[in-house]
């Protein structure tokens, strides 16, 4: 199974705040992946966003042969449950996060720490575990499973997504609604790692986004060396 991901190289370093029983630069081991469905349902009232994965969207679309916007708009849309990993451009105040969080280690190679992730969810994705009920009927069906991933800066908007193109494609329009989330999120400063799976259908040369569950724990052993050569405690 092989996925490329998306990963624009811009920013240098991201804060990731944790328990410090999951901190990954002194003794854990595992990494959790949320998902968009956790943060939609999770109990901690500061991390809670019921508008994860879900967006109102435009699509202005010309068609073929006419000079004229056609518009197209879906309003309150849930896409796909997608694989989560959220970070931070700079440090937060307490307030900020959840209660729970009493420790913090810093990404110095963000690219490259995404890039392990990606390969090592290639390497431990188990279709039956990893998929909700309805996507693993789909994937039966026949096609290859693999992660489409992406990584970048969350933008803080009203969840409206206008989309300008010559047709509509709901998919843009749904890795648009991965990366945005409510205004008064601003603070967080998010940069965020998100992976979805798509089934590869090359005898139609298309390919269908599927759910994924609701969470995912990554063994790190096999990475750990290089791992801590990236991840660092603070001063």
């Amino acid at each position: 199974m092989a996925g490329t991901p998306n990963f624009p190289g811009d920013i240098k370093r991201v804060i990731k705040y944790c328990k410090e029983d999951h901190n990954i630069a002194r003794n854990c081991t595992t990494l959790r992946l949320g998902s968009f469905e956790d943060y939609r349902n999770i109990e901690a009232q500061k991390l809670r966003d019921e508008k994860e994965g879900r967006a109102s969207f435009n699509i202005e679309y010309m068609q073929r042969g006419n000079s004229e916007f056609r518009n197209v708009h879906i309003l309150n849309h849930t896409f796909p449950n997608a694989f989560i990993f959220c970070t931070t451009m700079r440090k937060l105040t307490p307030d900020s996060f959840n209660d729970d969080y009493n420790d913090y280690y810093f990404i110095n190679q963000p690219i490259r720490f995404f890039n392990i992730l990606n390969s090592l969810l290639n390497d431990q994705f188990d279709q039956v575990r990893d998929l909700d009920r309805d996507s693993y009927r789909i994937l039966r069906k026949g096609g290859e499973c693999m992660p489409k991933s992406m990584v970048g800066k969350v933008n803080y908007n009203s969840k409206t997504i206008r989309i300008v193109k010559k047709a509509p494609n709901e998919t843009d329009a749904m890795w648009l609604s991965y990366f945005s989330k409510p205004k008064h999120f601003f603070n967080d400063y998010e940069y965020r790692f998100v992976s979805t799976m798509i089934i590869n259908r090359p005898e139609i040369n298309a390919y269908d986004t599927i759910s994924t569950s609701k969470s995912k724990i990554l063994d790190l052993s096999d990475k750990l060396d290089e791992i801590k050569q990236i991840v660092s405690l603070p001063e």
